[in-house]
């Protein structure tokens, strides 16, 4: 699990370094003349898949002291004096003749719940939750669903009754063992579900909610300039190599060099709009000045990773967290899009393939009419821009356990404790 010994490795693979820094043969920190073009963690993440995939980390697991020694370990016989493998240190272990017990396993001392009454107490539960906030509306309103320009009232594109609208089934009925986390359940309380909403809120308010806006707005500037091909990923970032860990492999949409996507709104920001197009319609991209608002398209403009085109680079981000990349998207489309509809899980919420159309996560989309469809029919998508959000912070964010980091766990001690140690805010950002 070491990110910087495959970092190495990746050095010595793809520009001939075996110790770096070497004299003409690329850097430490990627991007580099000599380098790759994708940023460095594109190659951690695959190198990740792949001993997912090879099932390495279950095959060799940790052993105390970092070494697999067996136990007890073998001791040299005192009568060894010179060919010591004929005197072994101990004999095999005996097997018993027979199980010694029959397992036993308590039986609980209550009932579970009938499902039906799950749900209805669920409902209840989170009715209550939505009245709290909404007693708080005027506050959350004018401190939390605001972007940077403050706009007005009717032309906010987040509001406190839409996260609730589409938080309430995620909430209550959840998709499959996934549920949004509202502190009802084992060792929760209602602190508990109010701190989580909060820091999805604090998230929020640095992304979509900050720049009012569904999708992600270019704004790493490199040389005073913000190249266009940020579409395929800004800091160092490659949306299209995000990919998702082998168990949601088969979520992953698939990276079409032939799609062509343009950006609907870039809010409130004031930056030109992302698209995405192959090469043989533009070979490469410019730049934008934001000091003096002039487009340049005469010469290729890199991003941080190096690209210049836009070729299959249709995966910048949407939604209240502006979620990016094949994995994220994909994982949404799986959950409530096209595939859901085809293999009939309930969760089919949107006769829609988001990995074809990745606009309609954040504008209404149109079926056209056809020979079976006589008339063209429009699809409301207005809720999608806060489920994705919502989607991928029940299925990462509340699972992340990582090393000693287990963010259920934290939440509960961080509220349980006063909300005083900021060290929890500063460990969940790193997420």
């Amino acid at each position: 699990r070491d990110a910087v010994f495959i970092k190495r490795v990746r050095a010595i693979v793809q520009v001939g370094c075996h110790e770096p820094p070497c004299e003409n043969a690329g850097c430490l920190n990627f991007p580099c003349d000599g380098a790759s073009v994708e940023d460095e963690n594109s190659g951690v993440r695959k190198a990740y898949r792949t001993f997912f995939e090879l099932n390495l980390w279950d095959s060799f697991p940790d052993s105390p002291g970092g070494s697999n020694t067996p136990t007890p370990v073998p001791t040299l016989s005192p009568s060894c004096i010179t060919n010591c493998t004929e005197f072994p240190s101990s004999s095999p272990l005996e097997p018993t003749a027979s199980p010694s017990k029959t397992p036993f396993t308590p039986p609980t001392s209550v009932p579970s719940e009938p499902p039906t009454r799950v749900a209805d107490s669920r409902i209840s539960y989170f009715e209550d939750l939505s009245t709290y906030l909404k007693l708080r509306r005027t506050l959350i309103e004018s401190e939390i669903f605001v972007s940077k320009s403050k706009n007005r009232d009717e032309d906010r594109l987040y509001t406190l009754d839409g996260f609730l609208n589409a938080l309430r089934d995620l909430a209550t009925e959840g998709v499959g063992d996934m549920l949004f986390y509202v502190g009802r359940g084992k060792d929760g309380n209602f602190d508990h579900g109010l701190a989580n909403i909060a820091l999805f809120f604090a998230h929020a308010m640095t992304r979509g909610i900050a720049w009012n806006t569904c999708e992600e707005v270019n704004h790493h500037v490199i040389d005073g300039k913000l190249p266009l091909s940020n579409a395929c990923g800004q800091h160092g970032r490659s949306y299209s190599d995000d990919i998702c860990p082998q168990t949601d492999a088969a979520m992953e949409c698939a990276v079409n060099p032939n799609l062509e996507v343009t950006q609907a709104s870039v809010g409130d920001s004031g930056s030109p709009e992302f698209f995405c197009a192959p090469t043989s319609t533009y070979p490469f991209t410019g730049y934008y000045d934001p000091v003096s608002g002039n487009t340049g398209s005469s010469t290729p403009i890199s991003n941080l990773a190096g690209r210049t085109d836009v070729e299959g680079c249709c995966f910048w981000g949407r939604g209240i967290l502006l979620n990016q990349g094949v994995c994220d998207i994909g994982r949404f489309n799986y959950v409530f899009g096209l595939p859901a509809f085809v293999d009939e899980r309930s969760s089919g919420r949107y006769n829609i393939d988001f990995c074809v159309h990745p606009e309609a996560l954040c504008s209404d989309f149109t079926i056209a009419d056809t020979e079976f469809n006589q008339f063209s029919t429009t699809i409301d998508t207005s809720e999608v821009r806060y489920l994705i959000g919502l989607v991928y912070w029940a299925d990462y964010v509340q699972e992340y356990n990582w090393g000693y980091f287990d963010y259920m766990e934290e939440l509960k001690i961080f509220v349980d404790s006063g909300m005083k140690d900021d060290s929890f805010v500063d460990q969940f950002s790193k997420i």
